[in-house]
């Protein structure tokens, strides 16, 4: 049962990992509308990748902090104790994405994008702070232990608030619909012309030339 209970924890801190990083992808995505349509797919396939590796690897750690404690671990279903410790590891991990993807792809992002990237990390590594002061207080004061599942709960779902606060609803962009000002000429040599107008994006030469042949 202790290794069921370390799994539980495992996969509860996954699940709070990866709302750090589709919520990456969201923000790398400002057009990508909420709706169930369209979230779920990302669920499906980001997340349960990201929540079944990130529990291996919360897994892994419990697991070697089980072989190398002085004392038996053998934490509740969902420890306040063992939460506070992977969420602050979950946030400051998140809070190095966001920077890093900020970072590499500063040229190519537009200001909007750019800024909520910044200041979702600024708001992961505050939350991975409070993680850790949590995490403090609850050694300190262990008699105060009712207070401290509530105010867990409060700091995952404020950060995770914060981060889709800081993405928007996600409208897709309107494409801008105008007239073709140039003018062509329709005869050459007398004779009746054509006009191929192609619109492919990454269309290669042979498709192109293939298609004007």
């Amino acid at each position: 049962m202790r290794y069921l209970r370390m799994l539980s924890n495992s996969m509860a801190a996954a699940a709070l990992g990866t709302s750090y990083v589709i919520a990456l992808v969201l923000l790398l995505n400002p057009n990508l509308p909420l709706h169930p349509s369209r979230f779920a797919p990302l669920l499906a396939t980001v997340g349960l990748y990201y929540v079944v590796h990130l529990t291996v690897i919360f897994y892994i750690l419990l697991v070697l902090r089980q072989l190398f404690a002085r004392e038996v671990f053998s934490p509740a279903w969902i420890s306040v104790d063992v939460q506070t410790w992977l969420g602050a590891m979950a946030a400051a991990a998140g809070a190095t994405l966001m920077w890093r993807n900020a970072v590499t792809f500063s040229l190519v992002l537009d200001d909007a994008t750019a800024n909520a990237l910044t200041k979702s990390a600024v708001v992961l590594a505050a939350t991975a702070v409070l993680y850790l002061l949590l995490a403090l207080f609850r050694r300190l004061a262990p008699e105060s232990r009712m207070i401290w599942g509530p105010l867990c709960a409060i700091l995952l779902l404020a950060s995770v608030g914060a981060l889709l606060a800081l993405r928007g609803r996600g409208v897709p962009p309107l494409l801008e619909a105008r007239r073709i000002d140039a003018a062509f000429d329709r005869t050459r040599s007398g004779a009746a012309g054509r006009v191929v107008v192609i619109a492919i994006d990454g269309g290669s030469l042979d498709l192109i030339t293939s298609a004007t042949a």
